[in-house]
């Protein structure tokens, strides 16, 4: 679905999903303007990868758009907030809501709703 959306040229402005694969995350990150991206249940060890992809290559592209990001996590691991993560959230200039697992083991992440520039809800 997410390759013949992309081959079409549609571009989605509300996704909310359950399954994230590559091809979702290819699509993504082939145009701007997406406003709200939900994604539940993220991870699995596998799936590491595809977040440097998300963070890396698919959250700087919608930086003037995305008003809401929602990506709740299965196990520890890069879906979960972090330093790096923190940064290009950082980036995303309109964000109003945030959701995102917190590692509480990660002892050097702090970020504050100011630094981020978000609501605290």
């Amino acid at each position: 679905m997410w390759d013949m959306l992309r081959q079409q040229g549609i571009h989605l402005t509300e996704i909310s999903t359950d399954i994230l694969d590559k091809a979702l995350l290819v699509y993504l990150a082939s145009y701007s303007g997406l406003e709200r991206l939900t994604i539940w249940n993220v991870g699995d060890q596998e799936s590491n990868q595809l977040a440097d992809y998300f963070f890396g290559s698919v959250l700087p592209g919608h930086a003037q758009s995305l008003l809401e990001l929602s990506c709740s996590a299965t196990y520890e691991g890069k879906w979960n907030l972090d330093p790096y993560n923190a940064e290009v959230i950082s980036q995303l200039y309109r964000l109003e809501n945030l959701l995102l697992s917190v590692d509480v083991r990660q002892s050097n992440v702090v970020v504050s709703p100011s630094t981020l520039n978000l609501h605290a809800f």
